[in-house]
């Protein structure tokens, strides 16, 4: 009996041997290190972009962009300088190289600024400064950088893989996209997004779908990504429902993944990307409501029994038709400035709010208000009608009674009220 088993043993090793040398063994174990690492590359892309790529990342960078890679909705609010560009670039690269037939769209409210993340991020500073991986890829040309038209193309010629810069514009209908990338979703009009982009999207056609053994299992059919980024706005754009849909869909929805990211101008700080000068900075220059919204990431709405919606304000801060106040030039010259000319049955005022104190501080913050407004008799009652508005130094309230003369006469003013 032992001898038999020894002679099994030995049949087993000569036929291991022989295997051995006619390479089985050696491609099978190949084969299993590829399915590995590739598993374990795309279930992390950020140990990818770090161990393969060689691209250095910051703590909460790492974890940007593990949750862009298992995400099927990822949303990244970001204050200025928070490299949401740089890591979203990132993730366009990793999806470029580990899925082969893969297509990717960037886009943003223009085409200079989708092709800025292609021009800046990945070709300048990916490709030609952080990582050599890519770089040489890029000198044998597997990588191919290419702008046949506005947008940038790059093409993966190692797995046929292919991202696009598009414009938001109707000629970019008919494109598909398996990872969609909207840079400043804030500022992009809705509609570009429901009748252009949307529809883009479809799964990526991977070649193992067409053996047989997976004909018909739609478990394996891999699902769309949708990257979103933007510094915060105000609450009632439609960027700011977008925000909450992802937020609610994080925590309720079991079929789509949904992640969400939030990061403000001191996360810039602690991690080295931005100084305190520039913060103080950024502060003296910028108004109250860009400041906190540009930089402290917040979304900027009134109090849930506030009388006047902000909306409301900003609708109405922008004149359609606004009447345009001559210059000395322009009377002597008599040019025609396209002001509207007054009507049979209408009433002209100019409405001035003297400011006669100064503050003692810096900054004068108290100013004379001049407004220019008509009035028009339609149904038994006026419709009023702001045409022109502007602000005159409190220090100088003679000049601003002055400038209301004159306001009074280029208006064909019937009225002057001051207050």
């Amino acid at each position: 009996m032992k001898g038999r088993m020894g002679g099994i043993r030995k049949a087993k090793m000569e036929e291991k041997l022989r295997s051995v040398s006619s390479g089985k063994i050696l491609e099978q174990d190949s084969e299993d290190k590829v399915i590995d690492w590739t598993s374990l590359y795309r279930s992390n892309w950020d140990i990818y972009a770090e161990f393969h790529l060689g691209i250095p990342l910051k703590p909460y960078q790492r974890v940007a962009l593990h949750e862009i890679g298992v995400s099927d909705v990822y949303f990244w609010r970001a204050g200025r300088g928070g490299a949401k560009s740089f890591i979203t670039a990132c993730a366009a690269l990793c999806k470029l190289m580990l899925y082969p037939n893969c297509w990717i769209v960037v886009t943003a409210s223009t085409i200079d600024q989708a092709n800025k993340i292609v021009e800046d991020k990945i070709e300048r500073e990916l490709i030609k400064k952080l990582s050599p991986y890519l770089l040489y890829l890029y000198e044998k040309q597997y990588l191919v950088i290419t702008k046949p038209t506005d947008g940038y193309k790059i093409e993966n010629t190692l797995n046929n893989s292919v991202l696009r810069v598009l414009a938001p514009v109707e000629s970019s209908r008919g494109a598909r996209s398996n990872f969609t990338i909207y840079d400043e979703i804030a500022i992009m009009k809705k509609a570009s997004l429901d009748q252009i982009f949307d529809g883009m999207l479809f799964p990526r056609q991977a070649e193992y779908l067409n053996l047989p053994e997976y004909a018909g299992k739609s478990r394996w059919v891999e699902e769309s990504k949708s990257i979103y980024l933007t510094s915060s706005k105000y609450k009632y754009q439609w960027w700011y429902r977008l925000w909450k849909d992802c937020v609610t869909g994080y925590f309720t929805d079991k079929k789509t993944k949904y992640n969400m990211f939030a990061t403000d101008f001191f996360d810039n700080i602690a991690n080295g990307l931005k100084t305190w000068g520039d913060y103080r900075r950024a502060k003296r220059v910028n108004n109250d409501f860009d400041f906190r919204m540009e930089y402290l990431n917040e979304a900027i709405g009134e109090a849930e029994d506030a009388f006047f919606t902000i909306q409301s304000f900003k609708d109405n801060q922008t004149l359609p038709k606004a009447f345009v106040p001559p210059t000395s030039m322009d009377v002597y010259m008599g040019n025609d400035l396209g002001n509207k000319k007054k009507e049979e049955n209408e009433l002209r005022l100019v409405i001035v709010d003297y400011a006669f104190t100064n503050t003692t501080s810096r900054e004068k913050n108290d100013n004379t208000i001049i407004m220019c407004m008509s009035l028009h008799w339609k149904k038994n009652r006026f419709e009023r009608h702001v045409d022109y508005m502007e602000g005159w130094p409190a220090s100088d309230s003679i000049g601003a009674n002055n400038r209301a003369r004159e306001l009074w006469w280029d208006y064909e003013a019937d009225y002057l009220v001051p207050d």
